[in-house]
């Protein structure tokens, strides 16, 4: 039996009927809209037109920030009171090098957004019980992250093979960016366990498509 998102990550729908997910506690912030796409969604090509980056912040009301994946954790995080938006790509190399410390960071840098106001959810991805890697990974990990690193990792029955744990790994990045422990949110939906949900190109190859999550603040139209 695959496994249910956690409480807090819902299924809802677009306007035209189509699937999508969202955070409770997200759907509570005035102004803001936000979604993750799934198979029964829009989906997005492997390949985008578009500049190399796996952040992005706005505080400007109209303007979407949107990230794609197909077995990495989508990072949403958003001001309680509505003043700012981001959204990081938490691939393991984005892990490693604090992805979720510097969406924080900037967030408290340019727009004055204090850390313990930010709402942050992890989104889908391949889960801790699923995501194998190598020593390669492992390594660089506890190169980069110090001996702590060694706790986001099981050790499997083959050799120089792990276990990694994105979403423990990027949940405790998010607490020591200043996130408040109450705020912090996982979906808990693993892509490759959860396949008829979220595309994956540990199940599906190169060519997977890709789901997206997007958030932004809505204009006041009056």
């Amino acid at each position: 039996m695959p496994s249910e998102p956690s409480a807090s990550f819902q299924r809802g729908e677009l306007p035209d009927g189509r699937e999508v997910y969202r955070f409770a506690p997200l759907g509570k912030i005035p102004g803001l809209a936000h979604a993750y796409t799934t198979r029964h969604g829009p989906l997005f090509p492997a390949e985008a037109d578009a500049g190399e980056a796996d952040g992005l912040v706005t505080d400007q009301p109209g303007l979407a920030v949107l990230g794609r994946s197909a077995d990495c954790p989508l990072i949403l995080a958003a001001d309680a009171a509505g003043r700012a938006v981001g959204m990081a790509h938490a691939s393991w190399r984005s892990t490693i090098k604090r992805v979720a410390v510097h969406l924080i960071e900037i967030m408290q840098k340019d727009f004055g957004v204090e850390p313990g106001n930010v709402i942050a959810c992890v989104g889908p991805s391949a889960g801790p019980d699923h995501y194998e890697v190598g020593r390669d990974v492992y390594d660089a990990a506890v190169e980069h992250l110090g001996p702590e690193a060694r706790n986001f990792f099981l050790r499997t029955s083959q050799p120089d093979k792990w276990l990694m744990d994105l979403w423990s790994a990027n949940a405790s990045q998010l607490m020591r960016a200043g996130v408040g422990f109450m705020n912090l949110y996982t979906a808990r939906v693993c892509t490759i366990e959860r396949n008829d949900l979220f595309p994956s190109v540990r199940m599906e190859g190169s060519g997977a498509q890709r789901f997206a999550a997007v958030v932004g603040l809505q204009k006041n139209e009056t």
